[in-house]
């Protein structure tokens, strides 16, 4: 996949811990770290859309320097008064640097977040980024919905964004392209930092003797190991 502008690269790094720890471990963060002062909590939601040939997933499986990710996102719980946008997102990976690029959609919530996966019609996700700049494989399809509670955070001294995800699931797949759904939470959470750097700041390391471990993981690819029963 290629796009006209490759700059917003920076450094995402994750710690992988066991589900059944988020509460001890949100309420550690609570306590040392500002909430994020415009979203600290809410549900993400994203449908992740792929080839029939499962290129994006593919990508990932393979270790090919360059992955991309295309999925229609939105949030529920956040404490605002503006409408909940549908964003088109494409997540980039270039080595161990990443980039987001967001486009506004011009469709509900409702009615993304209601019906069969493989009977959504709209939007047309590809005119939509070939719009944007972005080449991507083609023809796409929705492949599956996760959804997850996530808690962000500022690091006080340096400034970087942590976030907190936990209780992922998936729950709604397209049975033309997954024939198996189990919409149990995954056994795994994730801690990231996002910043200019991929070292974990010195007064967070103690998150490593809760069983942070530092690792690459993709929900995308997670999720689609559990539902498939490669991964329980």
């Amino acid at each position: 996949m290629t796009h006209r502008d490759g700059s917003g690269l920076d450094h995402e790094t994750k710690f992988v811990f066991d589900n059944r720890r988020r509460h001890v471990i949100r309420r550690w963060l609570e306590l040392r770290c500002p909430p994020d002062p415009h979203h600290p909590a809410y549900v993400v939601s994203s449908i992740y859309f792929d080839t029939r040939s499962w290129h994006s997933l593919s990508e990932k499986v393979n270790s090919d320097f360059s992955k991309s990710k295309i999925r229609l996102r939105w949030y529920s719980g956040l404490d605002t008064r503006e409408p909940e946008t549908v964003r088109l997102e494409v997540k980039l990976k270039r080595g161990r640097l990443r980039g987001k690029l967001r486009f506004p959609v011009d469709v509900s919530r409702d009615e993304l977040a209601s019906g069969e996966l493989q009977d959504l019609k709209r939007p047309d996700v590809v005119a939509l980024l070939r719009t944007h700049g972005v080449d991507a494989p083609s023809p796409l399809f929705p492949a599956f919905q996760i959804d997850y509670t996530r808690a962000r955070f500022v690091h006080a001294t340096t400034g970087a964004g942590l976030c907190l995800d936990y209780d992922i699931h998936v729950s709604r797949v397209n049975r033309r392209m997954v024939s198996r759904h189990d919409s149990r939470f995954l056994r795994q959470a994730v801690f990231e930092v996002k910043g200019p750097t991929s070292r974990l700041m010195p007064d967070l390391t103690f998150l490593t003797r809760l069983e942070c471990r530092k690792q690459s993981f993709s929900k995308y690819l997670a999720c689609y190991q559990f539902v498939s029963g490669m991964m329980q």
